[in-house]
């Protein structure tokens, strides 16, 4: 429902995680078709958090299985925000669940993972562990890869990391002087 009350149009499929919106649009040039958007199921334009681990001067990253592309990912920890929770909150939860340990966390940034599709940004933070954790990841546990700047740069040159969420948030903490190449 739209805040007049009224039925929203367009809405296509929900689940408890996103909302997806098929709707008539007008491309440039008069041209009509639709555009398809997935939206989180909280309100809001913040829908996730991912965090940078970082710990003795090297980055400590996961291997997660993404289903949409049938392959084992490189990546940081990350999630959905639940209704209503505070991204800081979401942050150390996130942390926990997926590297069992905690960690001082810093603002980097903004990111929109996807802004031809997703309705929703994520929030990066930098995040110095209280340790090395022993297994990560988000479903199957493994030994973390914990990886310099410059191991880091080389495997994402090489295609060895493809994460969008890796590959802004180290341009976010290169940006804002957090680390140096």
């Amino acid at each position: 429902m739209s805040s007049e009350g009224a039925p929203e149009q367009g809405w296509v499929f929900r689940n408890r995680f996103i909302r997806v919106r098929n709707e008539p649009v007008i491309f440039p040039g008069g041209i009509r078709g639709e555009h398809v958007s997935v939206h989180p199921a909280c309100e809001g334009e913040i829908s996730g958090v991912v965090m940078l681990p970082y710990w003795d001067g090297r980055f400590v990253l996961c291997r997660n299985f993404r289903h949409p592309t049938r392959r084992w990912m490189i990546e940081t920890p990350r999630g959905s925000l639940d209704q209503s929770e505070d991204p800081p909150v979401a942050a150390r939860r996130e942390l926990l669940e997926e590297y069992g340990v905690e960690g001082h966390m810093e603002l980097l940034g903004r990111v929109s993972p996807d802004d031809g599709l997703l309705a929703a940004d994520a929030l990066v933070y930098w995040c110095t562990l209280a340790a090395l954790p022993e297994a990560v990841g988000e479903h199957h546990k493994m030994p973390p890869l914990v990886w310099d700047t410059q191991a880091l740069v080389r495997a994402i040159a090489n295609g060895e990391v493809q994460d969008g969420f890796l590959i802004s948030g180290l341009m976010l903490a290169i940006a804002r002087g957090v680390v140096a190449l």
